[in-house]
């Protein structure tokens, strides 16, 4: 029992790790400036993981916080994070189970935004992995627009 709090207790129940190497890996989301912008855009960061790993915390930050703007995170076609308005969780959101998820599958990170600016968002997220483990990250950004919202292009 004592053994258990000497860790701090961040590996008690529920969090069932099986994992035993942290890994951080960060990812940065430039958004660029639009001045005709009427609507709502989406930026999405996807990417596929290298190797089979335990993820158990998302961290980010943006340097323009606009209230309107919101973000969300699917892991493997399961959403974890739906529509959070917060930009900065520059500390870590840590989950209380630790999410399984094999190597090859896809992360898809959503920032949705109605603002014109110009916008830089850093993400992390905490993993852990088996030992002599390099996990690799990789994937693209793209930046889409509701073609219902932007203004007519003649």
């Amino acid at each position: 029992m004592l053994s258990r709090y000497l860790v701090g207790g961040r590996l008690d129940p529920p969090f069932y790790p099986t994992k035993t190497r942290p890994c951080i890996a960060s990812r940065r989301v430039d958004i660029d400036g639009l001045r005709s912008l009427e609507g709502k855009r989406t930026v999405t960061d996807t990417f596929k993981i290298s190797n089979d790993l335990e993820f158990f915390a998302i961290s980010i930050k943006a340097d323009v916080i606009t209230p309107a703007d919101y973000w969300s995170l699917v892991v493997d076609e399961n959403v974890i994070v739906n529509h959070v308005y917060c930009k900065d969780y520059s500390e870590g959101l840590y989950f209380q189970v630790a999410h399984p998820v094999k190597g090859g599958r896809e992360f898809c990170f959503e920032f949705y935004t109605e603002s014109a600016d110009r916008k830089r968002i850093e993400v992390s997220y905490y993993f852990l992995t088996d030992p002599n483990v390099t996990l690799r990250l990789n994937g693209i950004t793209n930046q889409s627009y509701d073609p219902i919202s932007l203004p007519d292009r003649v």
